[in-house]
């Protein structure tokens, strides 16, 4: 259970270093934009699977507090703003910058927030 749930959190770290380099690659127009759009949606799948499989071994933790709860919020807006961008990228829409930077630091704001919630579960 410990490997799951060390890789849970490993992929959440790379899921969020994948979407913050999209985001800034989209901001400033690279073109390793597809390349982390997809990395980063592939890998928020691979997280959204491996939560699933430890609620799954271990069901009591949908009991255990809010933190998970929380934490269950804020990554699916994270997604939701991941498929947000995915769907800027392929329609090649244009977006204000202060957008950007509003998506960037919601983003690190979320994940730093769910690793701790899923460390520490605080509530």
């Amino acid at each position: 259970m410990y490997q799951i749930y060390g890789w849970h959190l490993l992929m959440d770290f790379v899921w969020s270093v994948f979407l913050l380099l999209f985001i800034f690659s989209l901001k400033y127009g690279l073109k390793e934009k597809y390349l982390f759009g997809i990395l980063s949606i592939v890998s928020g799948i691979v997280v959204i699977g491996i939560g699933v499989m430890l609620i799954k071994i271990n069901p009591y933790v949908i009991k255990s507090g809010g933190w998970l709860h929380a934490k269950l919020t804020l990554l699916f807006f994270v997604f939701l703003e991941n498929i947000y961008l995915i769907y800027i990228l392929f329609r090649k829409k244009l977006v204000r910058i202060y957008i950007y930077n509003i998506m960037f630091w919601f983003s690190l704001f979320s994940f730093i927030s769910a690793i701790a919630f899923s460390m520490f579960r605080p509530f």
